[in-house]
C-alpha cells in the first residue's frame, strides 16, 4: 500500500495532537494523586514499571526473534 506525503503528514500531525493532548489531560487531572500516595508505596510502584517495561522487552525480542519474516 502507498499513502500519499501529505495525507501522512496530515494523519501523524493529527494523532500526535491528540495523543498529547490525552496525555496533558490525563497529567493535569492526575497529577496530584501522586503526592497522596506514601513515599515507599512510590518506589515499590516505580520498581514495579520498571521491572515490567523490561520483562515486556524481553517477551517481545523474543517473540520477533521466532516470527517468520516474508
Amino acid at each position: 500500500l502507498r499513502v500519499s506525503l501529505v495525507r501522512f503528514l496530515t494523519i501523524n500531525i493529527a494523532c500526535g495532537v491528540v495523543w498529547i493532548s490525552f496525555l496533558i489531560f490525563i497529567g493535569y487531572y492526575f497529577g496530584n494523586v501522586l503526592a497522596a500516595i506514601p513515599k515507599d508505596i512510590q518506589i515499590v510502584g516505580a520498581l514495579l514499571v520498571i521491572v515490567l517495561f523490561f520483562t515486556a522487552i524481553r517477551i517481545i525480542s523474543t517473540y520477533l526473534a521466532k516470527a517468520e519474516w516474508e
